[in-house]
């Protein structure tokens, strides 16, 4: 059963309290919080086959722009199918999970295009 978070998309994780930090998680990534990782942890600890979460993570991860994460944020992507393959993703999911893999495919513009 799919769920939807604060900006009322769905989301394929069900329980209230993870979608809830979820929510934490995106507001804090909005107001460039330094807390953004420590929702982002809890979240996928609370729900490892969070497709949507480790898609997020890897894109954070080359966000920074720091060539010795790009590992950290292909992990991140076979986290990410790993967990669609177990939960079935939902397009927008599918599309993060993509856009990550464009980006570290070295087409960072795609992967925009693609979010």
């Amino acid at each position: 059963m799919l769920h939807r978070d604060a900006m009322e998309l769905e989301v394929s994780t069900g329980q209230a309290g993870i979608i809830a930090d979820w929510d934490r998680m995106v507001q804090a990534f909005l107001s460039h919080s330094a807390e953004t990782p420590a929702h982002l942890g809890k979240v996928l600890e609370q729900d490892p086959d969070f497709a949507l979460a480790w898609a997020a993570k890897g894109l954070f991860y080359l966000l920074l722009g720091r060539s010795e994460l790009v590992p950290v944020a292909r992990d991140a992507l076979a986290e990410a199918r790993r967990a669609e393959a177990l939960t079935g993703p939902t397009v927008r999911e599918r599309a993060y999970t993509e856009a990550l893999a464009a980006y570290l495919a070295g087409r960072p513009s795609l992967a925009a295009e693609m979010l």
